[in-house]
């Protein structure tokens, strides 16, 4: 579960379900599965968009440790920092 952290007045905290998990479901037969990792760190591009953050310290655990990263690799300019734990490592 990626977790992201911005600073305004106030550091708030945004912990969103990944694409298929919790309350989420998957409608169509052409949506991309949470293997995808990169559909997932664009989910939460789009969820920043959304929530009109430019820039965030993105942090993950486990499957949100990889999205953490993905995010980190595919969009620095909206990573502050990345922070992960993977059970593996």
């Amino acid at each position: 579960m990626p977790l992201l952290c911005w600073r305004q007045r106030a550091t708030h905290v945004v912990i969103p379900y990944l694409r298929g998990y919790g309350t989420t479901s998957l409608s169509f037969q052409r949506t991309m599965r949470n293997a995808q990792q990169s559909a997932v760190g664009l989910d939460i591009i789009a969820l920043m968009d959304a929530l009109k953050i430019q820039k965030a310290t993105v942090a993950g655990f486990d499957w949100g440790a990889r999205t953490a990263d993905v995010m980190a690799v595919l969009w620095p300019e909206r990573c502050k920092a990345s922070f992960r734990q993977r059970l593996s490592d």
